[in-house]
């Protein structure tokens, strides 16, 4: 509808979560429906348009311009060389019509709405992921449906056009690894100069955390209504984990054949060199007993420990756009969100007597 532009995009995402939220709380107050609302057993209808809609957004936001200035650093880095530049700005061009195509967004939609009629022939986690108008009593129906036919279709609409756009992202990226990049293997960045790609992997996180605080709603929801215990959700938290690792570590990874070979060839390079250098300052300052210059403030010695970091860089590169940095960022954004659960197992009452039994010493 032409409602997502270039720049932020984060008040569209909280208006629309809003009203569509405002809508049927309304239609549950007219239909007296609002206990079962606000119950724990469907808290998952919140997280989804109140929190998950507006960090799709927000992700989206922050990450359409870092994924558009490491593609236009590739050529001022020098990593694309000259003479792929009409390639590389070819494959941008047809990138940018993909995910904006009005064909991309029908079919996502009616992946939404395959997935909204087909609920009831899947086992969906949660009470809210799946519900069914019809099994709605009372005077809630009017807004069971408009929950299952607008907020769900919604939800899983802007859920499958952000996937999309995960896979075309990496598709580029796949691309960009088949061109005949220009890889230093003593870059600092210890990526041969694709340190700026781990920059954008990072704007992924506001999804994952949206991913993770709806798989927590979907426990909770769970968990109350005594369909699971609080010990079952543990291999479901070890799957969001490792999604998030495929999430943000995943599609850099197409590089891996590159960077290796980069590596090789460094070391190989690198290597040579030193041997060369240091067979030479032995020579100089070793094997020679008599010396032209003193070896006191020589720049030789500083030459060598420099050679000797360069080749440190090239042993300590490392084979995918990733760090520890970015693992950790994972482990937070997905753990994070299941804190509230605890509840579940230590109850309020229980853990703020033992925190002030603790701190007053009682």
């Amino acid at each position: 509808m032409g409602l997502v532009r270039q720049g932020n995009t984060v008040r569209l995402g909280l208006f629309i979560g809003l009203f569509l939220w405002l809508v049927l709380v309304v239609l549950a107050l007219v239909g007296g429906a609002a206990g079962p609302l606000f119950s724990l057993t469907l808290i998952g209808t919140h997280v989804r348009l109140l929190l998950v809609i507006p960090l799709m957004f927000i992700s989206e936001s922050v990450l359409d311009p870092r994924q558009a200035a490491f593609a236009a650093g590739l050529l001022r880095r020098g990593i694309v060389q000259p003479h792929q530049e009409a390639e590389l700005n070819l494959l941008v061009t047809r990138m940018g019509r993909l995910k904006d195509s009005w064909l991309l967004e029908v079919i996502c939609l009616v992946a939404a709405l395959f997935l909204s009629f087909g609920a009831k022939w899947m086992d969906s986690a949660g009470v809210s992921a799946d519900f069914i108008p019809g099994e709605a009593k009372g005077g809630g129906v009017w807004a069971a449906w408009w929950y299952w036919a607008v907020c769900l279709t919604v939800f899983r609409f802007l859920l499958m056009r952000a996937l999309s756009r995960i896979i075309l992202w990496t598709y580029f990226l796949w691309r960009v690894s088949r061109l005949d990049l220009r890889l230093f293997a003593v870059h600092p960045d210890c990526v041969a100069g694709l340190g700026n790609l781990m920059l954008s992997q990072m704007q992924y996180l506001p999804l994952l955390v949206g991913f993770a605080v709806l798989r927590s709603a979907q426990f909770a929801e769970e968990i109350s209504t005594g369909a699971m215990t609080f010990e079952s959700t543990y291999p479901g938290i070890a799957v969001l984990l490792l999604f998030g690792f495929i999430l943000l570590a995943g599609p850099v990874m197409v590089f891996t054949p590159k960077l290796w070979r980069t590596r090789v060839d460094g070391l190989a390079d690198y290597m040579a060199m030193a041997e060369d250098y240091v067979s030479q300052f032995d020579r100089k300052w070793v094997r020679s007993k008599q010396h032209s210059e003193p070896i006191l403030g020589t720049p030789d010695i500083q030459s060598l420990a420099d050679l000797s970091n360069s080749v440190q860089i090239v042993i300590k590169m490392r084979l995918a756009p990733v760090n520890g940095r970015m693992l950790t960022s994972v482990i937070g954004a997905v753990v994070l969100p299941m804190l509230p659960l605890l509840l579940f197992q230590f109850p309020l009452t229980e853990i703020a007597k033992k925190l002030v039994t603790g701190l007053v010493g009682l």
